[in-house]
């Protein structure tokens, strides 16, 4: 059994306290580019779960662009924020998530579709 130290348990940071990005590939896109980004700390994990888990569709897009602001590491202005294409915004935020969670892009996929299928039975059902 190995015990788990300090630099275990934390992401890394840089000598300014940010958090270190890596490259990334994108591995639900085609042609499989790769992107800088940087793990979501706890606290905005929790941010954007309050968002993610609102009925208002408004809180539900906040929600992804919470985890596109923190976790892409690229010099973005809001406008280039609000204009991503939608396919590559939505695979970065798979991506972000997976760093951040400890798991694989396609675990974080794979989980977004039972979410969106359980929420369509529900919807259904009460029709």
């Amino acid at each position: 059994m190995t015990n788990l130290s300090k630099t275990d348990l934390l992401f890394s940071r840089n000598d300014s306290g940010k958090l270190v990005s890596k490259d990334v590939v994108l591995e639900t896109i085609p042609n499989k580019p790769s992107v800088k980004l940087r793990p979501l700390t706890r606290g905005v994990l929790n941010e954007v779960y309050q968002k993610a888990v609102s009925t208002d569709m408004n809180d539900r897009t906040e929600a992804d662009n919470i985890i596109l602001r923190n976790g892409l590491d690229m010099d973005m202005t809001e406008e280039d924020y609000a204009n991503i294409k939608p396919q590559l915004a939505g695979a970065m935020s798979t991506a972000i998530l997976a760093i951040s969670l400890g798991i694989t892009q396609e675990e974080v996929a794979s989980q977004a579709q039972d979410k969106v299928l359980t929420e369509a039975e529900e919807f259904l059902k009460k029709k």
